[in-house]
């Protein structure tokens, strides 16, 4: 995690700077949840496309088909636990965003499966010569159920002639970075912040999880521009631009987004922003959920960025290196 990833209100520096204060903290607040809220847990799981095969990188309206072949409506009535259709990457709920989505998502049935054929055979495929894929995934009874239908709506729309490779995770982990063994890689991401910049980082040119291997200069400038500016609008709007820019490359093929109840929500204490003195930090109780996640599970010193060290003013006892509860290794 970098400074760069942070929202940038986060990381302004200014004779009025903001905080985030808890309104009820364990000290103070009546043991109550009305000073609580409650937030879905919303990762996106997606098929990456390996764009340094020759044939899936050099045409997207290849990439696009394949998208459009899937039925999401039928793919998560199937699966039944809980997931939603996605048609974009950053999840509904995500602060100060507005989802961005393919423009092709409210398209009927019979007209979503006509362009998505003819996509495929402007790419040079056809029935006699289907596109071969070699689909990736970790072993997971549902991951694996959602490949398999996947595969079969790719088989039954277009003709894809698909070949599973289903991997123990810790094989999968490695297997996903040597892209001479796979097409598509079935992927997620669990954000380590709500912030749309997290999601969208993750497709930076040079970034360790962009494993489809896409390369846009106007996606990476865009990310860029927005990391600069504490405006939230103009923020906003830059990264809703940079998202489309993604989604009209068709790197990854959205599949579902996971929003799971009870379990898969987060508890959190509302806030609200208030001025405080430069580099100060008052108020806040250690005691805090948060601040205990954010202080004691967060990375190592040699990657933590400047506005760390404010957090650690106020750390309760953080857990040894390497120990248990330790979140990066």
């Amino acid at each position: 995690m970098t400074a760069r990833n942070m929202p940038a209100i986060a990381r302004a520096r200014s004779t009025s700077p903001t905080r985030c204060r808890p309104i009820c903290s364990p000290r103070s607040a009546p043991s109550t949840r009305a000073n609580w809220s409650l937030h879905p847990f919303s990762p996106p799981a997606y098929y990456g496309l390996n764009l340094s095969n020759k044939t899936l990188g050099s045409s997207p309206a290849l990439r696009k088909a394949l998208a459009m072949a899937v039925d999401r409506r039928q793919l998560v009535e199937t699966l039944g636990f809980g997931q939603v259709g996605a048609f974009g990457f950053v999840p509904p709920g995500t602060w100060n965003y507005d989802p961005q989505s393919w423009a092709w998502n409210g398209t009927n049935d019979a007209d979503r499966i006509a362009e998505a054929k003819r996509l495929y055979a402007q790419a040079g495929f056809t029935a006699a010569s289907p596109l071969h894929l070699r689909l990736l995934f970790n072993s997971n009874p549902v991951i694996r159920r959602t490949a398999i239908l996947t595969a079969a709506m790719w088989k039954e729309t277009l003709g894809v002639d698909t070949e599973f490779t289903d991997e123990e995770y810790k094989v999968f982990l490695t297997s996903r970075h040597d892209k001479s063994r796979w097409d598509v890689a079935r992927l997620g991401w669990n954000a380590d912040f709500n912030d749309a910049s997290n999601f969208l980082d993750t497709f930076r040119a040079h970034s360790s999880n962009n494993d489809p291997g896409f390369e846009n200069p106007a996606f990476d400038a865009l990310v860029d521009q927005a990391a600069a500016t504490s405006e939230l609008e103009k923020r906003r709007h830059l990264l809703e631009s940079a998202e489309r820019v993604m989604l009209d490359d068709y790197p990854h093929r959205p599949a579902v987004l996971f929003r799971l109840e009870g379990a898969g929500q987060a508890l959190c204490p509302r806030v609200q922003a208030q001025p405080i003195e430069p580099h100060a930090v008052q108020g806040i109780d250690p005691r805090c959920p948060l601040i205990f996640f954010i202080t004691c599970l967060g990375p190592p010193a040699a990657a933590r960025p400047a506005w760390w060290s404010c957090l650690q003013s106020f750390s309760p006892s953080r857990p040894k290196p390497g120990s248990s509860a330790s979140r990066w290794r």
